[in-house]
C-alpha cells in the first residue's frame, strides 16, 4: 500500500517496485544479521588506536551494538566514518545513534560518496545529528548510488563518537523516482519516519493499523499522515533520473516538521523559515520573517501548571515559563494560526 513510490528500468525491460520501502533496506545491517562484512567498514581515526574505540573492531560502529563505540582519535573536521559496497548500491537514508554507555555523538554531518573508492563528491546539505546517546535519528536523501560512503561529522557532544546505518537497495537497475514524507508529527512526537521504525519496517502493518486508524489526524502539523507519509500514500512523489553509473541527486526531500528536544524552546514554526539553535531548546528565524511576542501575566487555573503547549499548523513545543516575571512568554509568525493547550482539562478541575 501507499501506493508506487519507487520506479527501475534495466535495458529495455521496466521492473516496477510497487512497495514503499524497497529502496529503504539496511545496507550495513546489525550484528546479528551483516550486510557487509566488518571489515569493509572503515574510519579516518580511532580513539588512541584502541581496539575497543573501533580499531580491528568496527562491528562496535553497527547501530545495534551496546557498548563502546566507534570514535575518532581527534575532534576536527577531517574525521569519517566510511563504508565500501562489493557492488554499487543505491543510498536513500542514514540512521544514526552515540555512544551507548557514554554521553558523547555526532550533532551534524556530511555525506559523501564514491563511485570507484578515489573520487569522492559530496551531497550539498548538512544534516542533523543526534541529540542523546540511544534515540535513532534519522535523514532521509535523495537517492544516490555509490560503491563506497562516507559520513563525516561537523559537529559533535564532548567527542565524535557513533553508531550508524545506512539504507537503501541495490544498484543493479536504474532508479527514476521515489517518494519522500512531508512535514507530520503526531501526539508522541513522531514523524513519518518514527512511526515507521515502531512497526520495524513492517509497512503493510502500518498501513492497515496505524495509517487506517490515525491516518486522517492533523493535530499537530497542517498535514495529516495521509497527506504526509508515503506509507499512507501521501508525501511527495520525486524524479531522480539516475543514469547508469550514477549522478548527482536533482533535489533534496523536502523539509520535515520541527521536533521537541528540549523544553522552553519555539519548534512549531515553519522548517523552511527557522531552524532549531543546537542545545538551546529555541531557534533562528529569517530576517525576512515577521516574529510577535505574546505574554500570559496570569493563565488562569492554569498558571504555574507547567507544561502549557502551544500549537501551530508546524508542531507545538512547550511554552516559556519566565520565572523572574512569572509570565509565560511565546513568539509566533505574525497572522499564523495557534492555539494553547493546557495542562489539564476544566473537567478534571472541578
Amino acid at each position: 500500500k501507499g501506493g508506487e513510490s519507487v520506479s527501475l528500468a534495466q535495458g529495455q525491460a521496466a521492473v516496477s517496485r510497487t512497495s514503499y520501502g524497497d529502496c529503504l533496506q539496511p545496507l550495513v545491517g546489525p550484528s546479528s544479521s551483516k550486510e557487509i562484512p566488518d571489515e569493509l567498514i572503515t574510519a579516518s581515526s580511532y580513539w588512541r588506536n584502541r581496539a575497543d574505540h573501533g580499531h580491528g573492531q568496527m562491528w562496535r560502529s553497527r547501530l545495534d551494538y551496546t557498548g563502546t563505540s566507534w570514535c575518532s582519535d581527534t575532534n576536527d573536521a577531517n574525521q569519517y566514518l566510511q563504508w565500501d559496497f562489493e557492488a554499487p548500491q543505491f543510498v536513500q537514508g542514514v540512521q544514526t545513534k552515540g555512544r551507548a554507555n557514554y554521553d558523547r555523538w555526532v550533532r551534524t554531518y556530511r555525506i559523501s560518496y564514491s563511485l570507484d573508492g578515489e573520487t569522492w563528491m559530496q551531497l550539498p546539505e548538512e544534516y542533523e545529528g543526534n541529540r542523546d546517546r540511544s534515540t535513532v535519528h534519522e535523514n532521509r536523501l535523495m537517492p544516490f548510488k555509490a560503491k563506497a560512503v562516507r559520513l563525516h561529522p561537523v559537529t559533535w557532544h564532548r567527542h565524535i563518537c557513533m553508531r550508524a546505518e545506512l539504507l537503501g537497495c541495490g544498484g543493479t537497475s536504474n532508479l527514476t523516482y521515489t517518494c519522500s514524507n512531508l512535514a507530520y508529527l503526531n501526539e508522541e512526537n513522531e514523524n513519518c519516519m518514527d512511526v515507521e521504525r515502531r512497526y520495524d519496517g513492517d509497512f503493510a502493518r502500518m498501513s492497515s493499523d496505524f495509517c487506517q486508524r490515525h491516518g486522517a489526524v492533523a493535530k499537530f502539523t497542517a498535514l495529516s499522515a495521509k497527506a504526509a507519509c508515503c506509507v499512507c500514500g501521501g508525501g511527495e512523489r520525486s524524479w531522480v533520473h539516475l543514469a547508469d553509473g550514477g549522478s548527482s541527486p536533482v533535489k533534496q526531500p523536502p523539509p520535515q516538521a520541527p521536533k521537541k528536544f528540549l523544553p522552553g524552546g519555539t519548534a512549531y514554526l515553519p522548517p523552511t523559515s527557522c531552524h532549531m539553535v543546537d542545545g538551546t531548546g529555541g531557534i533562528v528565524c529569517s530576517r525576512s520573517v515577521r516574529l510577535q511576542t505574546i505574554t500570559i501575566k496570569n493563565a488562569g487555573v492554569w498558571h504555574q501548571q507547567n507544561p502549557i503547549l502551544v500549537q501551530s499548523d508546524y508542531g507545538f513545543a512547550k511554552i516559556i515559563y519566565a520565572t523572574c516575571y512569572k509570565q509565560y512568554e511565546f513568539s509566533i509568525f505574525q497572522d499564523m494560526r495557534h492555539m494553547l493547550l493546557p495542562p489539564m482539562t476544566p473537567s478534571s478541575l472541578s
